[in-house]
């Protein structure tokens, strides 16, 4: 039996596995039915009637928003208005100017020199407009406070804390101060900040609540779009930000929930670009993953990482628990002394204490196997082991796009 794994960008990897095996493979699916017959010109044109200084809000390089698709569909309308367009880092770096290109698209030569980057951590492009009800300080990038008029393009997913993105995400994190992002991210440690979660998440009720200080509900005009399994459009949802991403959610589920037949006790996790870009955006796929593996099973973890680590200081807990051979321990320190990127640490290590993570990356060996993930360069061989350590009656599970699909077994519908 052969299987086909996407690997980077364009590279597909091939791999033989012994007919005897038990295989399962989960994916997105294609939409049932198409929602995407909005006139957003014709809104776009009422919004910013005779309106000054409009930002249009962008998605950075790690989400795959197709915003270029959106830009196509509003630029007659914005093109001679004086317009600005911001991308929403949030505590991501900033894009080059290659990943530029892929946000803009056929639009880049015409926007490029209209389009800022936002940066957390630039003290002095914030400001404090508030306080959250659970006490978050909220400063955000100045350049919102300057529009008359807000038009978010954004796209929705689940979330492995916040529930989903999209929404309420292009103010928190998305446009708002490194110091607001982390005080935010330390609810990922609680346990209802979850995937497909909402009602009593803490983290996305906090960001609910930053909407709610900004105000200015009238002014933002919201695109919330949600991709299928071949990456088309299957629903576009436009205006009140509110709304738009609620009815957004819906079809995410849809799109996004996928039943399995039960647990497997190897999971092959594949994480699809863009969220395979670093071993600390490449966790999602782990921690989705772990929906359907049973304990002391093996997630096998595909993903380029081409960005290297990512953020440090996840990396670095993870190797402090790792050489202190005391997860418990670790486990308390981040929620005494949280730091923005610890949540992933205490993510890993949860996933730790019950499974193994193998991962075929390109990073180097020491590196991964260093916090404890056994490291391949070819994914053929991981397997094999795998099913060497688990037995040839083991059942395999190959979950594709796993950074943002929700693998769920028949007998656990906990989630949903």
């Amino acid at each position: 039996m052969i299987i086909e794994i996407p690997y980077g960008n364009k590279r597909i990897i091939k791999c033989k596995v012994p007919s005897e095996i038990s295989i399962e493979t989960l994916n997105l699916k294609e939409a049932i039915t198409r929602d995407v017959n909005v006139s957003i010109d014709r809104e776009i044109e009422d919004f910013i009637y005779d309106k000054g200084k409009i930002l249009l809000v962008v998605n950075d390089q790690e989400r795959p928003t197709p915003t270029s698709k959106i830009l196509n569909k509003i630029h007659e309308k914005i093109k001679d208005k004086e317009v600005k367009i911001i991308v929403a880092t949030g505590a991501h770096r900033s894009p080059t100017e290659e990943e530029l290109k892929w946000i803009l698209g056929n639009k880049y030569e015409y926007y490029r020199y209209r389009t800022v980057i936002h940066d957390a951590k630039k003290v002095e492009e914030h400001e404090y407009i508030g306080e959250t009800k659970r006490g978050n300080r909220v400063y955000i990038d100045k350049r919102l406070l300057e529009a008359d008029k807000i038009i978010v393009i954004g796209s929705v997913e689940p979330h492995y804390f916040a529930g989903y993105t999209g929404g309420r995400k292009f103010l928190l994190p998305g446009l708002s101060s490194y110091e607001t992002i982390e005080y935010n991210h330390r609810f990922a440690l609680d346990s209802n900040a979850t995937l497909l979660k909402l009602n009593g998440n803490p983290v996305h009720e906090d960001m609910m609540d930053a909407l709610e200080v900004l105000g200015r509900i009238e002014d933002i005009y919201s695109i919330m779009i949600v991709l299928d399994a071949n990456e088309e459009l299957a629903s576009i949802k436009t205006g009140n930000i509110k709304t738009s991403f609620m009815e957004s959610v819906e079809k995410a589920n849809e799109i996004f929930i996928v039943e399995s037949h039960g647990k497997g006790d190897i999971v092959i996790a594949v994480a699809n670009n863009p969220f395979d870009i670093s071993l600390y955006q490449a966790q999602k796929a782990i921690e989705h993953s772990k929906l359907v593996v049973k304990d002391g099973g093996i997630i096998i973890l595909v993903a380029e990482c081409r960005d290297g680590i990512g953020p440090r200081n996840f990396y670095d807990l993870l190797l402090k628990s790792r050489e202190n051979k005391d997860i418990e321990s670790t486990l308390e320190h981040i929620k005494r002394n949280y730091k923005l990127g610890y949540h992933k640490a205490a993510k890993m290590l949860e996933t730790f204490m019950r499974t193994d993570v193998w991962a075929v990356t390109s990073l180097r060996k020491e590196v991964l196997e260093d916090i404890g993930i056994r490291a391949f360069y070819d994914l053929e061989e991981a397997i094999n082991e795998a099913i060497r350590v688990k037995g040839k009656n083991a059942e395999v599970k190959v979950v594709y796009n796993a950074s943002t699909i929700v693998p769920l077994p028949k007998s656990n519908t906990n989630l949903i």
